[in-house]
């Protein structure tokens, strides 16, 4: 799987590429930073929306689900880049290079929800 600026793609060899998800309610699936799978092959991808001298909206935080659903988790992220786990999987990571901050969140991996967002560094 990989993140671009035009979603989420599934690239198999050079020949075989397809878009997993370009869209998420209504909205463009863009700009997608970092992304990070949990154990139960759920991708998590954010974005990197800050543009240097021009006005931007903040970006969002995605879940796309192995049948290919696509769902926002969070919002508000100006530069998502190195998310990942804890080994048991109870917390992930998302660390915001914009804003400076890592940000933990309460993770199930049951259900491949979040909850709980803090500032862990």
């Amino acid at each position: 799987m990989l993140a671009t600026a035009d979603g989420f793609i599934h690239w198999k060899s050079d020949d075989e590429m397809r878009v997993v998800a370009d869209s998420c309610d209504g909205k463009p699936v863009d700009l997608v930073n970092d992304i990070a799978a949990d154990s139960r092959g759920r991708i998590f991808g954010g974005q990197e929306v800050y543009k240097e001298d021009e006005p931007y909206e903040r970006g969002y935080l995605y879940r796309v689900d192995t049948d290919g659903t696509i769902s926002v988790v969070d919002e508000g992220m100006g530069i998502a880049n190195g998310m990942g786990f804890s080994l048991d999987e109870k917390t992930m990571y998302m660390p915001d290079s914009l804003d400076r901050v890592i940000y933990a969140y309460d993770y199930s991996v049951e259900t491949g929800e979040l909850s709980s967002r803090r500032d862990f560094v």
